[in-house]
Formats: structure tokens, C-alpha cells, sequence
């Protein structure tokens, strides 16, 4: 099967979670025996003017015979967010099987109008709930690769991961002045306009590919987002036995379960004294991180489903 991915933007240049699904889709699909490509349709915004290899895909500009070529090769052609409308007309003229994925529960009228016979692919229960797309569908969480697991991980930081409105940077620097005695890592985000500080008890550094190389040194994850349609960070760090501290958004909560330690994001001080808990207490710490390994454990990707979604 020849899978091509009609996308934005993708890793190196963009590690987003939207960009996590794809490649670690990828991924899986090339370990299958199966082909991908993408089209990245901003690659002139972002001066990517050839083509690359990245982890076994190809990815290339918008050139327009190199997007005729690669639509006659492909299989099935998949995009999500603001190119699936572009796709579907692509799709429709060549008679191609196309696939939308869902990152959130934000209606698009391209796809409940799309010119040609859609399937779709949610990324949580909640937003197919609330979407409700007739076309057929499947629910496929998004997925983690083992290689984000960190050996030999050190309890040093309490970290967030993008730094954005969004995602509370300003309650997490919030929580990193009620606690001078404790380190924060502040891991940038590929998206949105980062919120920086200069507290000397927080450690900043730019997003990475290879996520794992930050979790090996984190305690605690906090996840203080005022919208998250699933939270893959939540996922990758209990992956890693790291509890997670959460706002609960509609996302979270069916990601994290029980093993969530949920909280209002605006209650600083009361994370505060719940990381405090979790920083000194052995047995409430490891409690919470068995927690999260189980919880992963209930998620690993069911990649079968997916492969024969994508091939009938």
C-alpha cells in the first residue's frame, strides 16, 4: 500500500502533536511493508525548497508536477486540519480513496461536504461524539513509540512541554515561584508564540524530535492546557512512569483516566503543595507512576485495526 500524506508541515521543521500522529503512523506503516510520502504545503513559508528524507519518508515541496506524480502513485492519500479541503478536490478528480484524521472537535464543513467518499479517523471518543461525521470512521488514539521511553530516568524536574497561552505556561511559572527549592524544565513548543521567563529555578530548552532525551531527567509532568482534545504528552510520560498533573480538559481526562491527578490550572498554589507530595513522598509518587504505566498499557495502538481501516 502506497500511503501519501497531504500535510502542512512535518519533523524536523515541526515536531506539533498533529505531526507526532503522522509520523509515528508512518512509521509503523513502513515497518508493515507499506510506502509514504508527504506533500508539504508550506515548505516555501519555511524555506524547504527540496526534497528530504526523514526516518525512511520522503517529503516534498508543493511542487505541482512532483504533486501529480506522487497522487498517481499513491494508494491512499490522508490529510488533516486546514488541507483537507485542498485534498479532497485532489482526491475527487483522481478518483482516490482519501482520509481525513480528527486533532480535535472542531467541525469542518470540507469534510461533511467533501466532494468525493471520505473515511475518517478521530483521535478521541469525545470529538467523534461531538463531530459525528456520517462517513465511516475509526477511533485510533494518538499513538507512541516506544522510543520515547528514556532509560535509567532521574527524578530532577517538574516540566511542561509548549509554552504557550494555551497550554498555562504562565500558571506553570507560577507554580515554578511558589517552589525557588525545586528545578522546572520549560520544553519550548513548534507552535504559537512561546511565553519565556527568567526565573532562576527554571531551565528552558527548544522542542526536539527525540522527546526522550528531556524525559530522562523529568519528575512530574504538568499539563495546564485550557484546551486539549487529547494530550500526548500526557500519554508519552506515562509511558515513562512520569505522574502527570492535569487541567481537566475533555481530552485528558479520557487520555489520562485514572491515572490522572486532575486539578484547576489556576489553583498554583494547590499543584504547588501537590508536587511537593509527589517530590518527597516515595510511595505517593510511585503509586501515581504505576498508575500511568498501567494506563499506558491500555492505550498501545491498536495497529492492526488501522491497517485494514486504511486498506478495505
Amino acid at each position: 500500500m502506497n500511503l501519501l500524506f497531504s500535510i502542512h508541515l512535518y519533523y524536523p521543521k515541526h515536531s506539533a502533536g498533529a505531526e507526532s500522529y503522522v509520523r509515528s503512523m508512518a512509521k509503523e506503516m513502513i515497518a508493515r511493508g507499506h510506502e509514504v510520502k508527504i506533500i508539504l504545503h508550506q515548505a516555501n513559508q519555511h524555506k524547504i525548497t527540496e526534497m528530504y528524507d526523514f526516518e525512511g519518508v520522503m517529503v516534498f515541496p508543493p511542487d505541482p508536477y512532483i504533486i501529480e506524480k506522487l497522487f498517481d502513485w499513491a494508494d491512499v492519500v490522508l490529510s488533516h486540519l486546514d488541507y483537507n479541503k485542498w485534498t479532497s478536490w485532489e482526491c475527487a478528480k483522481r478518483n482516490k480513496k482519501f482520509v481525513h484524521i480528527v486533532h480535535n472537535d472542531i467541525p469542518y464543513p470540507s469534510v461533511s461536504d467533501s466532494p468525493c467518499p471520505v473515511k475518517v479517523i478521530y483521535n478521541a471518543e469525545w470529538c467523534k461524539k461531538n463531530l459525528n461525521y456520517t462517513w465511516p470512521s475509526i477511533t485510533f488514539p494518538p499513538p507512541v513509540n516506544t522510543d520515547t521511553i528514556a532509560p535509567n530516568r532521574q527524578k530532577k524536574y517538574i516540566a511542561m512541554v509548549n509554552l504557550n497561552h494555551n497550554k498555562g505556561a504562565s500558571h506553570f511559572y507560577s507554580i515554578a515561584k511558589k517552589m525557588p527549592d525545586y528545578e522546572f524544565l520549560a520544553i519550548k513548543g513548534s507552535y504559537d508564540n512561546q511565553i519565556l521567563t527568567t526565573l532562576p529555578n527554571v531551565k528552558t530548552v527548544p522542542p526536539t524530535p527525540y522527546i526522550r532525551e528531556y524525559y530522562k531527567d523529568v519528575a512530574v509532568i504538568c499539563m495546564l492546557s485550557h484546551y486539549e482534545s487529547w494530550g500526548l504528552v500526557a500519554t508519552e510520560a506515562m509511558l515513562n512512569g512520569i505522574p502527570v498533573i492535569a487541567n481537566p480538559t475533555e481530552g485528558l481526562k479520557e487520555n489520562l483516566g485514572s491515572a490522572g491527578i486532575f486539578m484547576d490550572r489556576k489553583d498554583t498554589a494547590g499543584i504547588a503543595k501537590e508536587l511537593r507530595k509527589l517530590m518527597t513522598d516515595d510511595e505517593y509518587y510511585n503509586k501515581w507512576s504505576k498508575k500511568g504505566l498501567k494506563r499506558a498499557k491500555e492505550l498501545a495502538p491498536k495497529w492492526d485495526e488501522l491497517e485494514q481501516f486504511l486498506l478495505k
